[in-house]
């Protein structure tokens, strides 16, 4: 179980380490861009009911 662990907190550390080298810009085009895409469809459901 501990060895297991170690591996996932290792992974974890990975992940954290590449989403600081990911660029803060390229993050807030995808959540616009997410934003944009989601924010139609829930107008037009709160719309229809």
């Amino acid at each position: 179980a501990l060895r297991s662990y170690s591996n996932f907190e290792l992974k974890l550390k990975r992940c954290a380490s590449l989403m600081k080298n990911v660029d803060e810009s390229v993050v807030l085009l995808l959540t616009s861009h997410w934003i944009f895409q989601c924010l139609p469809l829930l107008f037009k459901k709160n719309l229809h009911q």
